[in-house]
């Protein structure tokens, strides 16, 4: 009679240990976030990549993608992907191995630009654009020195603007790197277009515009702007869906303010010299963008010294 109140114990206690194991191993395993899924299915229907490890990191201040995103770290850092925090976009990637390697090829010929087109249709299904090649622009470029025998630098560049009830969406668009020997797609941002905060309904006119950026940049350079002129050759006027960046007058722009909000502006481009008749005498450029409803200025940027 004991012997089998024991055995019952026994068989009992068995019974709740695996138990206990088995529900700590269900707590321990963790599923795979929604951004993660969707790089590896990325990764793996569009480059072929197989991957062995990833990291989901919060975004950056990777000033390239214009919107809140994950960063996942692939194969130890090999490959950057960039996604949208609920998974469903991806931003952008970087072979971060390619830069390393590339001048240990050696290439002695070049892909074509309707090769290299061929070569990027699988990214643009993907990511759901036309694949009529007449909607991209097309530059050949070069890291560093180059001979006539070994191209291995050369890159092509796939670019693609992005357009809003006829109006250019400035910062937005599509564009990507494409070894010009190799293939290898190198790296690519993606910037969908983002609705604007206001409506395509003018109610301030590009003249009023240009004063509204002109006193803009008299304010903002007091201390030490001379003339303003305007560099505009259109005297109509260019109304494009601006982002509010505002960098005039910043010497160290918070990017980290987050992504920007969109608005149809007009483009005014100005002219302007610093410190006449003095040894730091010199000429810049800058755009402002004014909002074509309310009149404030959504924001701008300095191009060069002239």
């Amino acid at each position: 009679m004991m012997a089998k109140i024991h055995i019952g114990l026994d068989a009992h206690l068995i019974l709740l240990l695996y138990s206990l194991i088995h529900l700590n191993c269900v707590i321990g395993q963790t599923e795979e976030t929604q951004p993660i899924q969707t790089v590896r299915a990325f990764l793996s229907d569009v480059l072929s990549i197989e991957i062995s490890e990833v990291k989901e990191h919060p975004g950056d201040l990777f000033l390239e993608i214009r919107s809140d995103h994950k960063i996942c770290l692939i194969n130890n850092g090999s490959y950057s992907v960039y996604v949208s925090e609920d998974g469903s976009v991806v931003y952008g990637y970087n072979n971060n191995t390619w830069y390393s390697r590339v001048y240990d090829e050696v290439h002695a010929e070049l892909i074509t630009e309707s090769e290299v087109f061929d070569m990027a249709v699988p990214l643009l299904k993907y990511l759901g654009l036309t694949l009529d090649v007449s909607d991209y622009e097309f530059s050949l470029r070069g890291f560093g020195l180059k001979t006539p025998d070994n191209y291995q630098q050369q890159v092509w560049r796939i670019s693609r603007r992005f357009y809003l009830n006829g109006k250019i969406c400035r910062s937005l668009g599509f564009s990507c790197l494409i070894s010009a020997t190799s293939g290898d797609l190198i790296k690519f941002v993606y910037n969908p277009i983002k609705a604007p905060q206001n409506n395509l309904n003018v109610q301030v006119s590009y003249k009023e515009a240009c004063d509204i950026a002109s006193s803009y940049i008299s304010q903002v350079y007091a201390s030490t702007i001379n003339e303003i002129s305007f560099a505009n050759g259109d005297s109509e006027g260019k109304i494009v869906v601006a982002p509010d960046d505002n960098e005039l007058g910043k010497a160290d722009y918070n990017y980290a303010l987050g992504p920007p909000s969109m608005y149809y502006s007009w483009e005014v481009k100005l002219r302007f010299v610093e410190y006449k008749n003095t040894e730091r005498e010199y000429s810049s450029s800058c755009i402002v963008y004014v909002n074509i409803e309310t009149g404030e200025v959504v924001g701008g940027f300095c191009l060069r010294k002239l």
